[in-house]
């Protein structure tokens, strides 16, 4: 009996750990959308005086 509760709440963390990876794989693609493919494409969008604010 004891062996079937272990193997449960294994089974639970295992599926809980791979909600959690999937969940962060599309963060990800997410993430990697917000920034253009290379480094020398960013402008800013709208020119501001920092010291300003």
């Amino acid at each position: 009996m004891h062996y079937i509760i272990i193997i449960v709440i294994i089974a639970i963390i295992v599926i809980i750990q791979i909600r959690f990876f999937f969940n962060t794989l599309k963060k990800l693609e997410i993430f990697q959308t917000i920034f253009p493919e290379r480094h020398t494409l960013y402008t800013l969008c709208k020119d501001e005086d920092i010291l300003s604010i």
